[in-house]
């Protein structure tokens, strides 16, 4: 436990006092935390946009496989179409 006299030794106060941290700016918290904010957005804003483009890859995949299977068994239903022609 701590004795009286390290509360009145003026040396100690005197290096308490001299090793207090001083802020570069007034509103250095506040700017810190909006930074932080913003960059957890942003974070969020890519990994929003990083999974709508694979629902949109897929959603791609499957129309352009489904036009595969199907657009051949057009040819056998349209009369007199020739299908290089298109």
């Amino acid at each position: 436990m701590m004795e009286d006299k390290d509360f009145n030794d003026p040396q100690l106060k005197s290096l308490l006092r001299d090793s207090k941290v001083s802020m570069p700016f007034s509103d250095f918290e506040e700017r810190m935390v909006s930074r932080l904010k913003n960059a957890l957005k942003q974070e969020h804003s890519i990994r929003k946009d990083i999974r709508l483009s694979w629902f949109f890859f897929f959603v791609g995949a499957m129309v352009g496989l489904g036009g595969s299977f199907v657009l051949p068994s057009l040819q056998d239903n349209l009369p007199n179409t020739v299908m290089e022609s298109l």
